[in-house]
């Protein structure tokens, strides 16, 4: 189902999990908490302006997003 967007619900739940908030960065054990967004490329309309859309919105949300493009020939080999 549809959760309704709850950012104090979100921190609360990151908290619960060990994370700290510093400075608007997420970290874990005093380092930042690192998201790795592989993204196909060429296989759908769009693929990668979305995955780019996604990944900036982690990003203001106060995560580190690696964004790694993968051209769709690589991932379906």
């Amino acid at each position: 189902g549809w959760y309704p967007y709850d950012s104090a619900k979100a921190d609360s739940l990151l908290r619960q999990a060990g994370m700290v908030k510093e400075g608007g960065k997420w970290l874990y054990n005093g380092k930042p908490l690192v998201l790795r967004l592989y993204t196909p490329e060429g296989r759908y309309l769009s693929d990668r302006l979305v995955a780019e859309y996604v990944g900036r919105t982690l990003e203001l949300a106060g995560f580190t997003v690696q964004h790694q493009i993968v051209p769709w020939s690589v991932g379906s080999s």
